[in-house]
């Protein structure tokens, strides 16, 4: 059954509609950048074709469940899910990080949605609290391993790549620590906030959290590529393809 139209409802149209429209300007900016460049294009394109359908389900009503009298939007969480680790996966790439960094902060990342959701589907606020702190360690446990390990293996890329790898790590953490802000005064636990303000703060979180944050990656593209971010290699084989010789 389709939702009705209120406030709250217009409010993921609109959240969808901003998901849509990212993806359409990553198109844009990704027009004539050759296929060997186009790893960063290709994931923040994912985010946001994720983002949309996820924006897309929850204005028509679907993937919601309710739980003591509160419908908890399951599809959130399962879009933060798929996302996040995404836009963690871009960040330890442009840091050249180890895959096993990459790994363990995408683990703790998973970690921290899943005691979330666990939060949001109990019908007790001590036990959406007791969740809500377990997942406040793990996220700690992330910005430790994101100012530390990730963060020094960007110091030691070329200045303006990891000029670009601290302006997105810090949009990230300033939105990722306002979430669980708005998560305790929402319907999944304390229900202070009026629910058109908890879907317009989320819907703003998202928006700048992905759409944002893949627009000033995809608009460096240039910084990157003449920072030989791509590697030669990628430069000979794209020399190849135009019949040139290796070098």
């Amino acid at each position: 059954m389709v939702a009705e139209l209120g406030p709250a409802n217009l409010v993921l149209w609109l959240g969808a509609a901003a998901m849509i429209l990212g993806t359409l300007v990553y198109f844009w900016l990704g027009r004539n950048v050759a296929v060997y460049e186009q790893n960063f294009f290709i994931m923040a394109i994912s985010i946001t074709v994720i983002a949309a359908t996820a924006y897309l389900a929850m204005a028509l009503g679907m993937g919601r469940i309710t739980i003591g009298g509160e419908q908890v939007k399951v599809i959130r969480y399962v879009d933060w899910l798929l996302t996040t680790p995404l836009i963690i996966a871009l960040l330890g790439i442009l840091a050249n990080a180890s895959k096993s960094l990459i790994a363990t902060l995408v683990g703790v990342d998973i970690y921290m949605i899943s005691t979330s959701a666990l939060g949001a589907i109990s019908s007790s606020l001590f036990v959406s609290l007791v969740w809500l702190g377990v997942g406040t360690v793990a996220y700690l446990v992330f910005l430790y391993l994101l100012f530390g390990a990730l963060s020094r293996a960007a110091n030691e890329q070329p200045e303006d790549v990891s000029g670009i790898y601290t302006t997105l790590r810090n949009l990230t953490v300033v939105l990722w620590s306002i979430y669980p802000v708005v998560w305790i005064l929402s319907g999944n636990a304390l229900d202070v906030l009026p629910l058109v303000v908890e879907e317009g703060a989320f819907v703003s979180l998202d928006v700048f959290s992905k759409v944002v944050f893949g627009y000033i990656l995809l608009s460096s593209h240039e910084t990157l590529r003449v920072q030989d971010f791509y590697g030669g290699e990628s430069e000979r084989n794209a020399s190849t393809e135009e019949g040139g010789t290796p070098a």
